[in-house]
């Protein structure tokens, strides 16, 4: 094995890079970090810049390979949460979109997971989460989202933090 650091360019999502980093890439670029500059502005935004929270979180991670597709389809579903999020606009569309995909951890949940980590406690916090999560989503109403309601929005915010969560746990059945 070579040990040199592998530059992955392209990423234009968290979830993209938190994918690659996990893998054992090591270095990143494109739209998720940044967008293209005039080199004078360079300092100034390297000395702003600081690593999205969620990158710092998984930087200590490494999955075993054969267990990447499970993180990279957990990993889509919490981007389908926060495209969500990011864009009242599109809330039906997205909406229905993350009601149906929810099911890979009701899947995870009633499948693979149970069989392989049912008893141990990370599997069981999982299961107690992606109820509370499947709970929130069915009270979450479309319309006060669209408007802005502030328990609407904090609502999402949790589902986004649910997901977080269950990924987290997931790192460490793997």
């Amino acid at each position: 094995m070579l040990k040199i650091p592998i530059l992955l360019g392209g990423v234009e999502n968290l979830e993209q890079g938190i994918l690659f980093l996990a893998s054992g890439g090591s270095c990143v670029q494109g739209h998720a970090i940044g967008f293209p500059q005039d080199p004078d502005a360079l300092p100034a935004w390297m000395a702003s810049f600081s690593l999205p929270e969620d990158w710092s979180f998984w930087g200590d991670l490494s999955w075993p390979p054969e267990e990447i597709d499970l993180l990279r389809q957990a990993l889509e579903q919490k981007r389908q949460f926060r495209d969500w999020a990011e864009n009242p606009g599109a809330t039906r569309v997205c909406f229905h979109e993350t009601r149906e995909s929810r099911c890979f951890w009701e899947l995870f949940i009633a499948g693979e997971g149970r069989e392989r980590f049912g008893s141990r406690p990370e599997f069981r916090e999982i299961e107690k989460i992606s109820g509370h999560l499947h709970e929130s989503l069915d009270k979450l109403r479309i319309p006060d989202f669209e408007k802005g309601v502030p328990s609407a929005i904090n609502g999402v915010k949790a589902l986004i933090s649910d997901h977080r969560e269950m990924i987290r746990l997931l790192g460490k059945l793997v």
